[in-house]
């Protein structure tokens, strides 16, 4: 398992939920805000499951659901830690 590429990706979920501009193209983009894509781009969990699934697909050409859910873990973990303030 490639640590290094599990906690960057994880970083990069975070970073695509939490950013101005992600945030903003995908409230313009959707405007009933009732449905699974939405709800797939804004959360953090979700979108780095697939972030990190797709990467290593389309890279390795292969399938790591493990490391798919060890890094969408990692990225609400560092998401929710940012969120709420305290780091410690």
């Amino acid at each position: 398992m490639n640590w290094e590429l599990i906690l960057g990706l994880a970083c990069v979920g975070v970073i695509w939920t939490s950013s101005k501009p992600t945030t903003w193209l995908v409230n313009k983009i959707f405007i009933n805000k009732d449905n699974w894509l939405y709800e797939m781009l804004t959360c953090c969990l979700c979108s780095t499951w697939h972030i990190y699934f797709w990467t290593i697909l389309l890279w390795q050409g292969r399938i790591d659901i493990l490391g798919a859910c060890i890094c969408s873990c990692l990225g609400e973990f560092i998401y929710g830690k940012l969120s709420s303030g305290k780091l410690i």
